[in-house]
């Protein structure tokens, strides 16, 4: 009963303070946005007067536009050094109420514990040297202002070299009143503030809890609790209900930005979870709900198994097999008993569709389709298209939406370019196991579902981020739009694969190798901007 009365103290405790977390995120966001309309000013100003005086006026255009940049840079810093002060403060204070009820929480079960709060050293210390997120609290600081004076000053030039009005150019940055102003570049960075003191809070709440449980010396575990909703992360859906020896090496929250875990303090690792687990919260939930958690095929899995262990789900680095991958370890708990199948050459199957879509294309300029199930090596499609498109037939329509069939389909791209969305959309259907596009280039691209659905609003924002800074370089006269369309897709498959939404992979040659060749530095610079 000690437990469960720490747990729900803990909990309870834990879900008020999420509210300050939000209500601090706020006012620095209020913090940012005082300087808006300076920055504002210092734009429509000085973009004007360069207007007046001409935009080809070479070396002397270029030093306005550094003296523009420099005086936004010094409002942005100077905000920002307002930001590392105010958040330092709060987490300092954040951190000793912490202790101070932490200590007093687990006294009132009887746990004999020093109630007297640390040093105000010690308290700074952890504040300033706990990784959110994998980085001091100084470097999260200056990277947002780094970040959002590199928006800033892309944005600025992209509406210059586009010979936007002095407004439009305002608006691109600033944003518009109708809008609330969450529609200029300058929102991303109110965004990322706000996920950093989120994320800042719950970090220092949680090493303060730790120490408090690890001083006291009779919490000897601690067990992983998880918000259990349709937000729930994978990490944080694997790791619900765990339980950890508190002076062993074990993950401790936050999991990621955002996260909203936290470690329970436990007396033994034989009782039952303090909390529920997420398989547990899952199983109470609706069809629909579970579906849309898990994906369709994950969920009737799930639903088909009533007593499936949830942790079947998850890779050892916590996030979920794919669905090829758990259909590879169900067969292998039916393999002692099944009878032995022959074995599929998809190598070879991969190697044909290739070499007959390649030659139909580059015979007739247009795009050409074939596909086969992995499953039974039967070929489920062999058709021929138009310029740039080909149209699926009923039967493979009805294949593809089948979740017994493994349908992995080829086509040709006479433009030599990655797939398209269209494209790989089709991984979304239950009975998809990727599809190939084939350059007329010889450059090969892959792409089968990830471990997360795909998002089309990220990609579409995935998509304009490479469309505006490939623009700008066109423009510039750095890159050809001829180089820029060969990568275009194949940078925005890169970004979504990094993020889990897709399985992706290339083999890039000719001229599309050529070009990222040429252009790699600038192509690895544009997705770490993503990051």
């Amino acid at each position: 009963m000690n437990a469960d009365k720490l747990a729900s103290i803990v909990i309870r405790h834990a879900t008020a303070s999420q509210r300050l977390s939000k209500r601090d995120a706020d006012e620095i966001v209020r913090l940012l946005n005082s300087v808006d309309k300076d920055i504002a000013a210092q734009i429509a100003s000085r973009v004007a007067a360069m207007k007046v005086a001409g935009f080809d006026k070479g070396p002397a255009t270029s030093a306005r536009l550094r003296d523009l940049l420099e005086a936004v840079r010094a409002l942005n810093d100077q905000v920002y050094s307002k930001i590392g002060d105010k958040v330092t403060g709060d987490l300092t204070d954040l951190v000793q109420h912490e202790f101070d009820f932490t200590g007093k929480t687990v006294a009132t079960v009887g746990v004999d514990v020093d109630t007297r709060p640390p040093s105000a050293d010690f308290i700074r210390t952890l504040v300033t040297t706990t990784p959110i997120n994998g980085v001091l609290l100084a470097d999260w600081v200056e990277g947002l202002s780094t970040a959002r004076m590199k928006r800033i000053e892309q944005e600025l030039r992209m509406g210059i070299f586009q010979g936007e009005t002095t407004d439009q150019i305002v608006r691109r940055i600033i944003g518009t009143k109708a809008a609330k102003y969450t529609d200029g570049v300058m929102n991303l960075s109110r965004k990322s503030a706000q996920s950093f003191v989120i994320t800042a809070n719950a970090t220092v709440q949680n090493a303060a809890r730790l120490e408090v449980y690890q001083r006291s010396g009779a919490i000897p575990f601690v067990e992983w609790s998880s918000i259990l909703d349709s937000r729930t992360s994978q990490i944080c859906q694997s790791l619900s209900g765990r339980i950890f020896a508190i002076d062993q090496p074990h993950p401790t929250p936050p999991a990621h930005i955002r996260c909203r875990s936290l470690l329970l303090p436990r007396f033994n690792n034989t009782d039952p979870p303090l909390h529920r687990t997420y398989g547990d919260w899952l199983r109470g939930q609706s069809a629909k709900a579970q579906d849309e958690i898990l994906g369709k095929e994950r969920a009737r899995i799930f639903r088909d198994n009533p007593k499936m262990d949830f942790g079947d789900f998850f890779r050892k680095d916590n996030t979920y097999m794919t669905l090829n991958e758990l259909k590879a370890h169900d067969a292998s708990l039916l393999s002692e008993s099944a009878p032995a199948k022959a074995t599929i050459n998809t190598a070879a199957l991969d190697e044909r569709d290739r070499a007959y879509v390649l030659e139909k294309g580059l015979a007739t300029g247009k795009e050409h389709l074939v596909g086969y199930d992995r499953l039974t090596g039967e070929e489920v499609i062999r058709k021929s298209g138009g310029k740039d498109y080909v149209e699926f037939t009923d039967s493979l329509v009805k294949r593809l939406d089948d979740p017994a069939s493994e349908i992995v389909l080829h086509h040709n791209h006479p433009q030599s370019s990655s797939l398209s969305h269209v494209d790989v959309k089709i991984v979304e259907r239950p009975g998809s196991a990727g599809v190939w596009a084939h350059g007329h280039n010889e450059s090969s691209f892959f792409v089968e579902r990830g471990s997360t659905p795909l998002n089309d609003s990220t990609v579409k924002s995935i998509g304009d981020y490479f469309r505006r800074n490939l623009q700008t370089e066109i423009n510039a006269g750095r890159i050809t739009i001829e180089e820029a369309s060969l990568l275009h897709n194949h940078l925005i498959w890169l970004a979504v694969n990094d993020l889990g939404q897709v399985a992706y992979r290339a083999e890039l040659k000719g001229t599309s190798l050529a070009a990222w060749l040429k252009h790699e530095a600038l192509f690895k610079r544009l997705l770490e901007g993503l990051k």
